[in-house]
């Protein structure tokens, strides 16, 4: 990936840590597809929507406590 070097001089971290967390948003991102797609079908996309949404929104809520990222080579 062509800002693979960019992205790691932004945040100060090494290469192989910013390629392995692209590499998990992928992988879960094919992995939420996989799992939502027949539940949504099964219980309605607006529940799983609004479900999904509280998750995201509690998930990031309690990232405000984390004061610094350490990155460790």
């Amino acid at each position: 990936m062509p800002s693979l070097p960019g992205m790691a001089e932004y945040f100060g971290a090494p290469a192989a840590v910013v390629n392995m967390t692209m590499v998990a948003f992928f992988v879960s991102m094919a992995v939420g597809m996989l799992v939502m797609g027949p539940l949504s079908d099964r219980s309605g996309r607006k529940k799983v929507l609004l479900v999904s949404l509280r998750h995201y929104s509690d998930f990031s809520s309690s990232l405000k406590s984390v004061s610094r990222m350490i990155w460790r080579e």
